[in-house]
């Protein structure tokens, strides 16, 4: 209704059908895809064909892992702290069953306190191969996390099957048939307000 996204400051929320089955899964995990408006953004989204200029990890509680170019691989309380505030953000469910949510924040924080990968970036920019497990960017860090073993004798559980780190561009973390219950918001008491209505009240369409 209008009333809650005027409640919210919500420019929009948007609901697609789900491509896995979520039920039973605890803890939440959402990549959290940026709109940003910098002149670097500009030329990612120049450059990868898209709206979205950088992703992150974020858990439920709001609580954010990303890479960042200014310092690195480092954890936040919010997905705004290193943002320009109210920088508009979509957010994309991650569908892994729960012991793979749980290994990808694992994955994820082991890579805090790494470097920027600007060289990673130049190579993507040029379409030249680059890959440091010693420093990474956006999706870099979000595409390695994302990439675990499902379980004895299973197989291993990716965003995107056989697609190299470097090769995995911010927009490309939201197409993965993984993700499912976006929504966009551009502030964290809208974001921990519309966390609570996807867990109490899963919808299916368009909030107008």
């Amino acid at each position: 209704s209008r009333t809650l996204r005027d409640a919210l400051d919500i420019q929009t929320v948007r609901f697609c059908t789900p491509t896995t089955n979520f039920e039973g899964i605890k803890m939440t995990i959402y990549i959290a895809a940026y709109h940003g408006k910098s002149i670097i953004s500009k030329l990612i989204k120049a450059a990868s064909w898209s709206k979205i200029s950088h992703v992150a990890l974020v858990r439920g509680d709001g609580t954010t892992i990303e890479a960042w170019h200014r310092g690195g691989v480092q954890r936040s309380p919010t997905p705004w702290d290193l943002h320009t505030p109210k920088t508009r953000i979509d957010f994309y469910e991650l569908g892994f069953p729960e012991t793979g949510l749980l290994e990808v924040w694992q994955r994820a924080e082991s890579q805090v306190g790494k470097d920027y990968d600007f060289m990673g970036v130049g190579g993507f920019l040029a379409r030249m191969l680059h890959q440091s497990s010693e420093r990474w960017f956006c999706s870099e860090l979000v595409a390695y996390a994302c990439d675990i073993e499902h379980g004895a004798g299973l197989p291993t559980v990716a965003l995107f099957n056989e697609l190299p780190f470097h090769k995995t561009t911010p927009a490309m973390c939201t197409y993965s048939p993984w993700v499912k219950n976006s929504f966009s918001c551009n502030n964290f008491e809208a974001f921990k307000q519309l966390h609570e209505v996807i867990k109490t009240r899963p919808l299916v369409g368009q909030l107008e």
